[in-house]
């Protein structure tokens, strides 16, 4: 009977083992079904993100290209916008002083043969380009019809054809200036870039500039560099005139030894210090090419100085009517216009209101050994001409 009782008990625990054994097995060796490892899948990857902390970033820079154009990215021949930005940062910084951040690109499938160029996140400049074209630009009067879609040039707004490039070359013959749509969009770019100077030098390009001008100079920029963000003011001061910061050892040894003065009044004082480069960065080849105020317009500048100690936006406007129309009459691309040192503190204001933009020198800004050639007066329009100031292009908005 103990026999009998023990081996049933043995029996049991075989019996438990191998139904454990079996459950384990089918735990391990059964995988899911491929339609429920996906459905898993799927509810995982539509798990949302943790929201961010941070703020995107804003590129400095960025060149928007509609689904056409993205070839001016890819081909690695003439027709690279990428080289083509290169160029012309390199360009600039001999010509401006600083190396400008570097050009974004990116693409929008919307819009086929648009571009949008950004700055600081603001649009500020677009256009549209057919890469299998040539645009040929209206430059002079009276030129012979040609076949073409008619359109503007989108730095300058002048009238223009996109033509077959097959024809380039006889149009070019009889007048037109022909250029290809890379040309067209880096001349675009180039133009948009020298309008925002003053946005594009930030505290990092400045810390490039500095880094450079220490290789030099440690010991200047050890004394005289005291107040960052009061240079970056004079420094952006100077290029919102278009006025070369490339001179860095004259510039920030008169910042060091005016340090304790305003941003404007530094300011002042170095363009008197470059007064050799800014005459040469406006200078024709027979001299300053130069508009005058008119009695009556210097005077009523002065009365309203000398009530306000500045100029009321009514004038203001007047003056922006009365200097478009006056740099339009001329039609000469390096005219100033040239007054005395105390106008010119309260006067460059406007500069930036006019387009394209018209520099405001003083007679102490430019050396005695440069001629300067007198281009008429800018006089006050009559109260007619003056409603329809909107008619004149400026740069308000």
């Amino acid at each position: 009977m103990h026999w009998n009782l023990i081996q049933t008990t043995l029996l049991l625990l075989i019996l438990v083992l191998i139904i454990l054994r079996h459950r384990a097995d089918s735990k391990v060796s059964h995988p899911l079904p491929a339609e429920k490892k996906q459905d898993e899948d799927k509810v995982e990857n539509m798990e949302e993100p943790p929201p961010s902390d941070h703020c995107p970033l804003i590129e400095p820079i960025v060149l928007e290209l509609g689904f056409n154009l993205v070839k001016l990215v890819e081909n690695r021949n003439e027709q690279n916008i990428i080289d083509s930005i290169q160029r012309l940062r390199r360009q600039y910084q001999k010509t401006f002083g600083f190396l400008f951040p570097k050009l974004h690109v990116r693409d929008n499938l919307a819009n086929t043969n648009q571009y949008k160029i950004y700055i600081r996140g603001v649009k500020v400049g677009e256009g549209k380009l057919q890469l299998d074209k040539h645009l040929a630009i209206v430059a002079k009067d009276n030129l012979p019809r040609i076949q073409g879609e008619k359109t503007q040039e989108p730095s300058f707004g002048i009238d223009a054809y996109w033509i077959d490039s097959a024809t380039k070359e006889r149009v070019r013959k009889v007048g037109y200036t022909v250029v290809s749509p890379l040309t067209v969009l880096s001349t675009h770019i180039g133009e948009v870039l020298q309008n925002h100077l003053p946005v594009l030098l930030d505290y990092n390009t400045m810390q490039a500039y500095l880094e450079e001008t220490e290789t030099h100079h440690p010991l200047m920029i050890q004394t005289c560099v005291t107040d960052l963000t009061k240079l970056l003011a004079v420094l952006r001061n100077l290029l919102r005139e278009r006025v070369p910061i490339c001179d860095q050892q004259t510039i920030i040894e008169t910042f060091g030894s005016n340090a304790h003065r305003q941003a404007d009044e530094i300011t002042e004082m170095v363009r008197q210090k470059l007064r050799g480069y800014i005459a040469q960065t406006f200078r024709s080849d027979d001299g300053i090419h130069a508009l005058a105020f008119s009695d009556e317009l210097q005077k009523t500048i002065e009365t309203e100085i000398e009530k306000h100690g500045k100029l009321s936006p009514q004038l203001q406007r007047k003056m922006v009517v009365a200097t478009s129309m006056r740099v339009m009459q001329c039609g000469d691309p390096n005219i100033v216009v040239l007054c005395t040192p105390e106008l010119r503190k309260h006067c460059k204001t406007i500069t930036e209101l006019i387009s394209p933009p018209v520099p405001f020198l003083s007679d102490i800004e430019i050396p005695p050994t440069v001629p300067i050639v007198n281009k008429g007066l800018i006089k006050l329009p009559p109260p007619q001409e003056d409603k329809n100031r909107n008619d004149i292009p400026t740069n308000e908005t």
